[in-house]
């Protein structure tokens, strides 16, 4: 559904768009390729760990007992060509700070 949107609202942009090192004819060929997010896929081994580490989380109860799980964060950096929309290190780790103030409520 949300591919059949994108055909039918976004409009054919006619110069040639490039993304690192591949070169699309036109940014609307570029959005209709799905490859907008950078988000890579798992492997089975990946996906296994992951299954894994959520196996060991404590019960509900615990959480309540004020127990404390580990929760891996990932950052998206999404930036132009030219380093715009770039976040430093200290950006990212102050975002988590945040993050961890609120969760401890």
């Amino acid at each position: 559904f949300a591919e059949q949107n994108i055909r039918t609202t976004v409009p054919h942009y006619g110069e040639k768009f490039v993304l690192g090192k591949h070169t699309y004819s036109s940014k609307h060929e570029f959005i209709l390729s799905g490859k907008r997010c950078g988000t890579k896929e798992l492997s089975e081994v990946e996906m296994d760990e992951i299954e894994y580490d959520l196996a060991s989380v404590p019960d509900s109860d615990e959480f309540a007992k004020g127990g404390k799980v580990r929760i891996p964060v990932y950052f998206h950096v999404i930036k132009n060509t030219n380093g715009d929309g770039d976040l430093s290190e200290t950006d990212i780790a102050n975002q988590i700070e945040v993050m961890n103030t609120a969760f401890k409520k």
